[in-house]
């Protein structure tokens, strides 16, 4: 992930994009493309669709450093195994 001038990443903001974004899995299997007008210098003649939605989460989930991966995994398994969320 890059950073600006100042070093700062937007890295802060990739696990609550991220899981924001698997919220709507359902809905991204179900989008489909829209043709659309098309100006001379468009090189694509649709709108976004779900080829758009999974290649962006695939390039988030890319940028998730493995510990944080780790750790999110491990908070998923201690709920599942106290019969939390996920467990039933």
């Amino acid at each position: 992930m890059g950073e600006n001038s100042e070093g700062r990443t937007g890295y802060p903001f990739l696990l609550p994009t991220l899981a924001a974004m698997l919220r709507f899995l359902d809905d991204a299997r179900q989008m489909k493309t829209t043709p659309r007008r098309q100006s001379c210098d468009e090189k694509e003649p649709f709108g976004p669709g779900c080829r758009d939605f999974f290649w962006l989460v695939c390039r988030l989930i890319d940028n998730v450093k493995k510990e944080d991966a780790v750790k999110s995994w491990q908070e998923v398994s201690e709920r599942w195994s106290e019969g939390g969320e996920g467990g039933k």
